[in-house]
């Protein structure tokens, strides 16, 4: 059997319902002119402890991927690599299939 570890609720950010997009162009104005006097990054908090996130971690780490779900994302890798653009081939890889796998992982429902 199987330990299983959950992260905290108050962790949860929701990620399988975030839908990501551009800015539309005034939030993108807005964003850079708060950006002149104070960068985000100044007024971040804590929101989990280095324990937390290390349970976190290893919860991910015990998910099971089945193997078609594996295959799938190397399907869509192979599928990216070599786009050809009207500039001409250009390779979409970055890191090949190995970022992916905590995405899916992250969908699983911790």
């Amino acid at each position: 059997m199987k330990a299983r570890f959950r992260c905290p609720r108050r962790n949860w950010t929701g990620f399988s319902s975030v839908e990501p997009g551009l800015p539309q162009f005034e939030n993108e104005v807005s964003m850079l002119q708060r950006l002149k006097s104070q960068h985000p990054i100044e007024t971040l908090e804590t929101i989990a402890s280095a324990e937390e996130i290390l349970i976190c971690q290893e919860a991910v780490r015990q998910v099971h991927v089945d193997e078609k779900v594996i295959r799938y994302i190397v399907q869509l890798i192979q599928a990216t690599r070599e786009i050809t653009t009207s500039f001409g081939r250009q390779s979409a890889r970055v890191h090949g299939a190995a970022p992916l796998r905590p995405v899916v992982r992250g969908h699983s429902g911790l």
